[in-house]
């Protein structure tokens, strides 16, 4: 900081004050983390029951799943072949989103593993494997990590390694959740990335946490329904 302060002073004649105005920064950084927090916390609960109740529909779901799926075909009012063409890209939009949400959840984590490792964090893959599991939280995530990692840093003096993660978390990390979700879950369910971003955050509106995998389903199952009542129709 006294070399930038130098170099600064002698470019312009002017005393910058870095070291304060890196404090102050810090300052600002701890007390925009923890400001919300009580919120956070509360978010956070919502979520891990949502998440508890999500494991458990994706459980039952895999147990019961092929009795499930020949009751429909058997009880199905459509033709045999329509009703098989319906299931199998039904199939293929569920599995879609669950692969594209765990995919996201290891690249975002990935992503925050390398801002802690060049951030300075000891015990990086073991923080890494909880932001694995906690990016599967949609807009918090990962946060929880290496939030309160960026203003440790600014507590313990470490400015601007702090500030580097902050701005590495909203700027990186927190971009692979906005961005790399829907595209990912495109490639997967083969749907448009927009129509993907309006599932998810049109079932996290609705019914929580839980709608971040029931959201993009339902918009699939939609989607499947249709297109196959496009091509069968002379058959229905």
């Amino acid at each position: 900081v006294a070399a930038i302060e130098a170099e600064i002073a002698a470019l312009t004649g002017q005393d910058p004050e870095v070291g304060d105005l890196l404090q102050t920064i810090g300052e600002l950084l701890v007390q925009t983390l923890f400001g919300g927090f009580s919120g956070v916390l509360n978010t956070a609960i919502r979520a891990s029951v949502g998440l508890s109740l999500a494991l458990f529909l994706v459980y039952y779901t895999l147990i019961d799943g092929p009795a499930f799926v020949k009751w429909i075909r058997a009880t199905s009012p459509l033709p045999s072949d329509v009703t098989a063409d319906l299931v199998d890209r039904v199939n293929v939009m569920t599995r879609g989103v669950v692969i594209g949400h765990i995919s996201v959840a290891l690249l975002q984590a990935l992503v925050a593993g390398i801002g802690l490792w060049a951030a300075g964090i000891p015990n990086v893959v073991f923080w890494t494997f909880v932001m694995a599991v906690l990016a599967l939280l949609p807009l918090i995530g990962a946060f929880f990590v290496w939030g309160p990692a960026a203003a440790y840093l600014v507590i313990v003096d470490q400015v601007t390694a702090g500030i580097f993660l902050a701005v590495y978390g909203v700027a990186v990390i927190a971009m692979v959740d906005n961005y790399a979700r829907p595209l990912v879950i495109d490639q997967q369910a083969h749907l448009n990335p927009a129509i993907i971003l309006l599932g998810v955050f049109g079932g996290i509106y609705s019914v929580g946490f839980t709608g971040l995998f029931v959201g993009p389903i339902v918009i699939g199952v939609l989607a499947a329904t249709l297109e196959t009542f496009r091509e069968d129709y002379d058959a229905i």
